[in-house]
This record gives C-alpha cells, structure tokens and sequence, in this order.
C-alpha cells in the first residue's frame, strides 16, 4: 500500500470515527430526567449510532440495488438488509431503554413492555469504579452498572448518594 493509498483509506474512514466519538462523548447530558422530574440514564449514543448505521445501510443498500455486484451475488442485498433492520432495532433500543430513579425504586425499562423495578431497600452498596463509572450492586445478587457512555450519569449518581444516605440516616 502506498503513501497515498493509505492516505485516502484514512480520510475515507476519518468521518466515521469523528462521527462515533461525537456520537459516544457529546451525546450525553450531566442532567437527565424524566417528565415527572426524576433523575434518569439514557443510552442516547447507541441511538444515535444504530440510526446513522442503519441509514448507512440502508443507503448502500439502495444505491446498489442494480449494480452488478448484487446481480452477481444477490444473497448480500438480504445481508444488507438485515444489517440495515439489526441496526435500526439497535437505534431502537437505545431510544427505549432507560433507567430511572424514584424516590423508592429504581426501574430499569428494557423495550417498553420489559420493565424491571428494584427496591431502593435492595440496594447494598454503589461500588465506583474508574472514570465516574459505579456498580450498583443489590440484594438478590444482581448489580446495574452505569456505563460512561449513559447520558446523566453525574445526576444520578448524586441523586442515588443522597437517597441511600437519606435511607441510612447519616
């Protein structure tokens, strides 16, 4: 590969990486809350990536739906596809899951019929780890881990600290 081949690769797939990063880093808020004023973690960055990336697909997909590549493989327009659908979901799921912060639970809702809510009374222990993360670790042997890239994760964590000392009276 030459200097000037490399040179293209790299600003054919610059974008991309810019494109993830913003989407990764600039998409989350220090406060999020739901419409009842309730502390809440969003995953607005797998949103946003599973929608670019299924426009992405869905882009090529369209593009070269005559071309003579899928006249001589016909299979890859159904492999497209499904890329295009799994990363539509993906966008999806982002948009629904989200886990919010009562004054007594905290609720973790996966799809909008797949909703879990755990006692604030089951909570042991906020163990943080590097960077801002935490592991919420609860009595039934399960634990929430609040990833870096969850859009109001500093309120929430406040707002969980301030809860279990409540609880705790100290």
């Amino acid at each position: 590969m030459t200097d000037q081949q490399l040179f293209g690769y790299i600003l054919r797939w610059a974008p991309i990486a810019v494109v993830l990063f913003a989407a990764t880093q600039l998409a989350k808020r220090r406060r999020e809350v739901d419409a009842g004023g309730n502390p809440t973690l969003r995953m607005w960055s797998t949103c946003f990536i599973g929608m670019m990336a299924g426009l992405f697909w869905l882009w090529t997909t369209w593009t070269h739906v005559d071309g003579p590549y899928y006249q001589r493989y016909p299979d890859d327009k159904i492999v497209d596809l499904f890329f295009c659908v799994s990363s539509f979901l993906l966008g999806a799921w982002g948009y629904c899951y989200k886990i919010t912060l009562t004054s007594n639970a905290i609720t973790r809702r996966y799809l909008p019929l797949f909703t879990r809510v755990y006692p604030l009374e089951s909570v042991e222990n906020v163990e943080r780890i590097a960077q801002g993360n935490a592991k919420i670790l609860l009595s039934n042997g399960r634990k929430i881990t609040v990833l870096p890239f969850f859009s109001g994760r500093p309120y929430f964590l406040e707002e969980l600290g301030t809860l279990l000392s409540q609880r705790l009276g100290t």
